[in-house]
């Protein structure tokens, strides 16, 4: 009987705890079931203690989302009070921002930009027809005169097309600035 009992690794309750260092109760805790009831005396499996070990830390490994109960329900209560608030504080900002936009009192940036450089667009278009239409009224003007003139529309044509990445920049700045100041 003895060669059976080695040959499917089983323990009785009171080497195991010892070689586990924890009491008789805290194993008990644990729920794991006896493999053999010999009289009074249970036999664990040694897989069956560790695999109970491994679920139980699988278990208790927090997954994303997924809040871990504690053992205090008014806690948990109250984080579920926090998040409810919480939610309910984006859901207010999210309404505030969405009126703001509809009574035209503010604009997202990536359309305000995209405005800005539309109108930009339209200008440098204006700015350069501009030498053509000074030499078609003045026709005596000098070349030199109207080549100058060109070049000086060539330079702010070259700012305009920049002012996007500026605009950019600039607003970067400007929430950076103000973040600053709110820390």
């Amino acid at each position: 009987m003895s060669s059976k009992k080695k040959e499917l690794g089983l323990i009785n309750k009171s080497t195991l705890v010892a070689s586990l260092g924890i009491s008789s109760q805290a194993f008990d805790k644990w729920g794991v079931e006896p493999r053999e009831k010999r009289g009074r005396e249970n036999f664990y499996s040694i897989h069956d203690v560790v695999q109970n070990r491994v679920d139980n830390a699988l278990s208790n490994v927090s997954k994303p989302g997924v809040k871990k109960p504690s053992k205090n329900p008014s806690i948990d209560q109250l984080g579920e009070e926090v998040l409810r608030t919480e939610k309910l504080a984006e859901e207010v900002r999210a309404l505030k921002l969405k009126n703001d936009i509809l009574e035209a009192r503010s604009i997202p940036v990536d359309i305000a930009v995209g405005v800005l450089t539309g109108i930009i667009s339209e200008q440098v278009t204006i700015l350069e027809t501009i030498p053509l239409l000074v030499k078609r009224h003045n026709p005596d003007m000098p070349s030199h005169a109207i080549d100058q003139i060109q070049r000086d529309i060539s330079k702010i044509s070259n700012i305009a097309a920049t002012l996007g990445d500026k605009l950019d920049d600039t607003i970067a700045s400007l929430i950076a600035d103000a973040e600053g100041k709110v820390k």
